[in-house]
């Protein structure tokens, strides 16, 4: 009887180890490693992990303040994140005082997009603030504290702010360190003051480091992000990005910003 040969009985082992590869190396790793989330314990749990989350339902009546301590990306997903009516602005002078907002960003990054919602009713929508080993949401850096960055990044997006003491605030920008970066979205409040859509706390301007909110792109809703008043929310400063400006959409007092368009 003819003997086998090894190298006979290892080829097709060999080639299907081949196609095996090539499959993998067509089809590439999966595409979504998010953390998919549909429920408030959820996205609390996710965002204390950290990482990219994607929302997979609404998540409706937030009763209370979404920490971001690490790196997020937070994809909406076309899906919305509301407040509940209860859950209203308070101030307070230490990260375990006060309701500043539904998103706190405090020592991390949170980057938004998805083309969702998020509508914050009683209080702002968004507050970046410098974290200190003094525990200190304040401007002003204690001896020997150590200051930890803190970052928005908004892409895409509706957000909207409601009733704080009739003023309203999408954006909050506090404490030398913190920054915000807007590339897109659609910003509104629904109070009759409109002035303070985008703000940054008036000690951190003055501050090294200091709070910055940086737009290059986004539609802002009877709110010139350009604007420079005498006080409140950019009184020192306009917040659109070098290379930009702020057009007015016509027939309204709402503002787009773009590229500034050589001439």
């Amino acid at each position: 009887m003819t003997k086998v040969k090894k190298s006979l009985l290892i080829l097709p082992l060999l080639i299907a180890l081949l196609l095996t590869a090539l499959m993998v190396s067509a089809c590439g790793e999966p595409a979504d490693k998010s953390t998919h989330v549909g429920t408030l314990t959820e996205l609390e749990t996710a965002l204390q992990n950290g990482g990219a989350i994607t929302l997979d339902k609404n998540i409706e009546d937030v009763n209370k303040v979404l920490m971001v301590t690490k790196d997020v990306s937070l994809n909406l997903n076309g899906k919305t994140i509301s407040s509940a009516d209860a859950l209203k602005y308070k101030e307070g002078n230490t990260e375990t005082e006060g309701t500043w907002s539904l998103f706190v960003v405090r020592g991390g990054t949170l980057t938004v997009n998805g083309d969702g919602t998020i509508d914050a009713k009683n209080l702002f929508t968004f507050s970046v603030q410098s974290k200190y080993e003094s525990g200190s949401a304040s401007a002003t850096k204690t001896a020997n504290a150590d200051i930890e960055a803190s970052k928005l990044v908004i892409e895409n997006g509706t957000f909207k702010s409601g009733d704080v003491e009739d003023e309203a605030t999408v954006v909050y920008v506090i404490g030398a360190g913190s920054s915000c970066e807007i590339k897109g979205g659609n910003f509104s409040v629904s109070t009759d003051d409109k002035t303070w859509v985008l703000n940054t706390e008036d000690a951190s301007e003055t501050k090294a480091g200091h709070a910055l909110i940086s737009v290059t792109g986004g539609t802002f809703e009877n709110f010139n992000p350009a604007a420079v008043g005498p006080s409140g929310s950019h009184d020192t400063h306009s917040h659109v990005a070098s290379g930009y400006e702020a057009k007015k959409i016509d027939n309204t007092n709402n503002y787009e910003v773009v590229k500034t368009e050589n001439k």
